[in-house]
């Protein structure tokens, strides 16, 4: 992709990100601590996602790993 159309494409694309993020600072104000205490089980979620994605990843490569060698003999 030639760069001046990705530099554009990702200006426009953060246009609505940045909205909402900053929304999102004026609803919560000075209640984030409340928010982030609320939230914190939302941290356990995501970090099983991302291990089960590493194992997912690793258990794909192990039998792709094993099937190329048992027909590689």
């Amino acid at each position: 992709m030639p760069f001046w159309r990705f530099s554009i494409l990702t200006f426009i694309g953060c246009i609505p990100w940045v909205t909402l993020l900053a929304w999102l600072g004026l609803l919560v104000g000075d209640n984030w601590e409340a928010v982030q205490q609320k939230l914190h089980y939302f941290d356990y979620a995501v970090a099983l996602v991302i291990i089960g994605g590493i194992v997912w990843m690793a258990l794909r490569y192990r039998s792709r790993r094993a099937a190329a060698g048992s027909t590689g003999s």
